[in-house]
């Protein structure tokens, strides 16, 4: 499961509604690499929930979801072989498709977003690892 140091992360500032750009912060990757975080805002989709305080990250890979943030949102989160549900007031509001080790969910047509909401010990295992300084 996720690290509990982890955050919402993406590389890409088209995602969202609202953004506050930041001159301080970082992110310590699973391999030692750092990247900047260089802004913080909110996301949502036609269909999907609001998703609040993600950092826009220099150099990051993957977008990412924590579940720990989905957690103290109040969000029940149920995992399968091939799937999760991400659940509010016990109604599915989000379903994440597996792919390989990558649970990807899909917010709006136009908007994708890979999260690692869980791994096992490879490649994508470095994404649990991040610590945010």
């Amino acid at each position: 499961m996720d690290s509990v140091y982890s955050r919402h992360m993406t590389k890409n500032d088209l995602f969202f509604l609202s953004i506050t750009k930041i001159n301080s912060g970082k992110v310590i990757f699973g391999d030692n690499l750092k990247g900047k975080i260089i802004g913080v805002g909110n996301i949502k989709g036609k269909s999907s929930p609001l998703i609040e305080n993600l950092f826009l990250v220099d150099s990051l890979k993957h977008n990412l979801l924590s579940i720990n943030q989905l957690y103290d949102k109040g969000y029940m989160i149920v995992f399968n072989h091939a799937c999760c549900l991400i659940l509010e007031n016990d109604k599915v509001i989000l379903v994440d498709n597996r792919k390989g080790n990558v649970y990807k969910i899909k917010i709006d047509a136009c908007m994708e977003i890979e999260s690692c909401l869980f791994a096992s010990i490879n490649d994508s295992f470095l994404w649990h690892r991040i610590h945010v300084i």
